[in-house]
């Protein structure tokens, strides 16, 4: 369960990143880093598609499943959102030039592409990660790439958390 667990952190967190980077292309024209961590993973989408695959297991109706699926990831981008700006002195993303936003951090829009990634993810995504669970069971090339990508995401945590203390102005 706990390796399950560690390949959807790092896939989830690694594929937000790439498509978070090709959006920014796409709208910027211009290759900019999405994220807070120097290394291609985005920390918030792991722990989304860590609430997706909860969510997911529940024997809930299909449309309670849905919808508590796009409100906790309206809640995970707004809590993000409020994270990185009063935490770490940065906006990682700005949707206050759009209608119905709250605090700039969440927007009706973005919840409608919350709620499309929940469809997506509850019909095709889940069910093949669990047939992908299965093919990763005792794999030790999966478990050297767990220890790899773990390696080098934490390394870049604790130097990003160090340099996050060192610039935070106590004086507030």
């Amino acid at each position: 369960m706990l390796e399950n667990l560690l390949i959807l952190f790092a896939l989830g967190s690694s594929f937000g990143w790439f498509i978070e980077i090709f959006v920014r292309y796409y709208f910027h024209r211009k290759w900019v880093n999405p994220g807070i961590l120097y290394g291609p993973y985005l920390p918030i989408y792991g722990l989304g598609i860590f609430i997706l695959y909860f969510l997911a297991d529940l024997s809930l109706k299909l449309t309670i499943t849905i919808i508590l699926m796009t409100s906790t990831l309206t809640i995970l981008e707004l809590l993000g959102g409020i994270f990185c700006e009063k935490l770490l002195s940065k906006r990682q993303w700005d949707y206050s030039h759009l209608r119905f936003n709250y605090l700039g951090h969440i927007s009706l829009l973005h919840i409608f592409f919350w709620l499309f990634l929940s469809i997506f993810y509850y019909f095709f995504l889940h069910p093949n990660l669990i047939q992908l669970f299965s093919f990763t069971q005792n794999n030790n090339f999966i478990y050297l790439l767990l220890v790899i990508f773990y390696t080098v995401f934490f390394i870049d945590l604790v130097l990003n958390l160090h340099k996050a203390i060192l610039t935070y102005n106590w004086q507030q």
